[in-house]
């Protein structure tokens, strides 16, 4: 099936609109108010309701098609397959024979449930002859009806009363919907993106995500890399990190070091209290237990180590301990820390998204991390063809000027070369 006829267009283009607007906060409601109204609680309601609502909708324009399957005498039950699913119905012995010749006369009722394929059908009846027939339970009868959708955060909202009253249906997009294309032919540059944005046990890292997508497009499109060369991985376990770092590892052996390397992270960083190391958060940690966290300076040994041509590495993260936008992590204590600048190693240079205890911050009207967003611009305006030197100057003006009159806060991005490079780090191309 097409994605554009799914139930889950059709329903996202009723439920996302609406809950957008109802997380405005309205022109006469209090902060109290509109912090009382919008709730996570709230807002899971509100979406079971339209989720109820585009059921209705979806099945009302795409009604149910069903034909008649084997008859199990055994079991006294009609196998029925439609367009929703299949259902076992029960039916007598004696009425079997009838109710196969006159199932094109047949009346049948269903309701329906969301699973990750598409609406199924909950439960089933069918009225023939005067008599009712009703289908099997089964396990897929016990999940709920619900729906996977992208929604901004209600808590950055919550915490920034200013933020909340932007229109969020008003985000400029056009970094992402116009990539630069050029012909594909760095075959000698591989790229791994990560994008942590969903964690399981602490606040989410809004738009890594799409951060880490729309950078791994730029890479494809913009800078020429081969699909097959760009590595992207979205809200990477630990284990998944160590694979991500191995696999770029092998390739560039396998290369004999002739390979330039992208390495892209977009998500928390955390500090250690006692050392101030710094660490990269996966998506199944809360930072408590650094153990359970990727070293930056292992990062920094790993990939300097390799013994590839270049290295550049994008760090959308701070270390302090703060989320993206506002808040602390638990793993912080609501302090915020200075982490050791760890130094990056063989032929690398390291662009970061802020400087010492700042934190990382967003660019909520254009759907982005702030530094990731002034990253793809430029590679935007140039079509990719700019220096490392005119790229790095281009993110700490905008990205030091945006945040102090958007976020009214400092962020200070830097840019550090390992001793091997010095300044020539300068002249280099991303393509």
């Amino acid at each position: 099936m097409n994605y554009t006829s799914s139930f889950e267009y059709f329903a996202n283009g009723i439920i996302i609109p609406t809950i957008n607007e109802w997380q405005k906060k309205q022109e006469f409601e209090t902060t109290e108010q509109y912090k009382n109204r919008v709730t996570k609680a709230n807002q899971d309601r509100k979406i079971q309701e339209l989720t109820q609502e585009a059921i209705r909708e979806f099945t009302a324009k795409n009604p149910i098609n069903a034909t008649l399957g084997a008859y199990d005498a055994d079991n006294n039950l009609y196998k029925i397959y439609s367009n929703y699913g299949e259902k076992s119905v029960k039916v007598p012995l004696s009425d079997a024979p009838n109710f196969k010749a006159n199932f094109d006369k047949a009346a049948i009722e269903a309701t329906y449930l969301v699973t990750s394929n598409g609406l199924a059908i909950n439960d089933m009846s069918i009225m023939l002859n005067g008599k009712k027939y009703y289908a099997e339970k089964a396990a897929l009868d016990n999940l709920a009806s619900t729906i996977e959708i992208e929604l901004p955060d209600i808590s950055l909202q919550h915490n920034d009363m200013y933020e909340a009253t932007i229109p969020l249906n008003t985000i400029d997009h056009s970094v992402d919907q116009e990539i630069p294309s050029v012909v594909s032919g760095n075959t000698r540059s591989f790229a791994v993106i990560i994008g942590n944005e969903k964690y399981t046990q602490v606040a989410k890292v809004l738009y890594a995500n799409n951060d880490a997508r729309i950078f791994a497009e730029y890479c494809k499109k913009t800078l020429g890399l081969p699909t097959q060369n760009v590595r992207l991985y979205e809200n990477a376990t630990f284990g998944i990190i160590l694979s991500a770092v191995n696999d770029i590892k092998k390739i560039v052996e396998a290369y004999q070091g002739n390979v330039n390397v992208i390495f892209y992270y977009a998500g928390h960083g955390v500090p250690n209290e006692t050392t101030k190391d710094a660490y990269l958060l996966p998506a199944d940690a809360d930072g408590r237990q650094t153990e359970a966290c990727y070293p930056v300076s292992r990062l920094y040994s790993e990939l300097g180590e390799m013994g590839a041509k270049n290295v550049v590495v994008f760090m959308d993260a701070c270390f302090s301990g703060a989320q993206r936008g506002e808040g602390m992590l638990a793993s912080a204590r609501g302090v915020a820390l200075k982490a050791k600048a760890e130094a990056p190693q063989g032929n690398m240079v390291v662009f970061t998204a802020a400087t010492g205890d700042e934190t990382a911050y967003p660019y909520n009207e254009k759907g982005h991390g702030m530094f990731t967003y002034f990253l793809l611009k430029k590679l935007q305006e140039t079509k990719g063809d700019c220096t490392l030197g005119e790229l790095g100057d281009y993110i700490q003006q905008n990205v030091r000027q945006q945040s102090v009159v958007i976020n009214r806060k400092s962020q200070t991005p830097t840019v550090v070369p390992s001793a091997n490079i010095g300044d020539s780090w300068k002249t280099l191309k991303l393509k």
